[in-house]
């Protein structure tokens, strides 16, 4: 029999929009003890990630590796796994926004109002983004090579698909400033129809 592979599991996922639901009580706190509290914490998640990932028993698929250079063994250590989502991925992409977080709320320059745009509305966003993404590589692929019947996790890709990491990042950049005008324009359906609580979930 054929075994299947899981890519998106959904209990560790659910597990960590638990435990934002939760966070939520620290913005019941006054602010200066919310921002202590938010930095301590991501502090924390950070100095975890460092022990965890440099044991290298528990935490990750895939063990690091020391490199001809330091820069690509810090690389190493950085690469953690995100589909299944591991511990240290955890960490490591948590612990940092817990720290932004207390930092923007003391400090917020003009262009990170911009940010709430999108912050307003991540599900929204999240559903917008994978559509792009996939009409973006399926326009592509079906251009270059004639077919889009392949994935990363599926079918047979032609020798050499992909492109480069300049590319992906220019892509990156291009999906989420072209969102930009409609999450927008769904924040602002939100504000205006709080009768309407299923918005919320967005």
């Amino acid at each position: 029999m054929q075994q299947g592979r899981a890519f998106y599991p959904l209990i560790p996922w659910f597990g960590i929009m638990s435990a934002g639901y939760c966070a939520g009580a620290l913005y019941r706190l006054e602010a200066t003890v919310r921002q202590r509290r938010l930095l301590w914490l991501g502090g924390g998640f950070l100095l975890a990630l460092v022990l965890v990932r440099a044991a290298d028993v528990y935490g990750n698929l895939t063990p690091w590796a020391h490199q001809p250079r330091p820069l690509f063994t810090l690389l190493s250590f950085l690469d953690t796994t995100k589909y299944p989502p591991s511990l240290c991925y955890v960490l490591m992409t948590i612990g940092p926004g817990l720290i932004l977080l207390s930092v923007f709320e003391r400090w917020s320059p003009a262009w990170t109002k911009l940010l709430l745009a999108y912050g307003r509305v991540p599900f929204f966003y999240y559903i917008l983004h994978i559509v792009l993404l996939h009409s973006i590589a399926y326009g592509f692929n079906t251009l270059r090579y004639g077919r889009a019947d392949f994935s990363p996790v599926r079918g047979t890709a032609p020798l050499g698909a992909g492109v480069g990491l300049i590319w992906v990042y220019a892509i990156w950049i291009t999906v989420v400033v072209s969102l930009y005008p409609a999450c927008r324009w769904f924040s602002g359906v939100k504000q205006r129809r709080r009768d309407l609580a299923w918005l919320s979930y967005f």
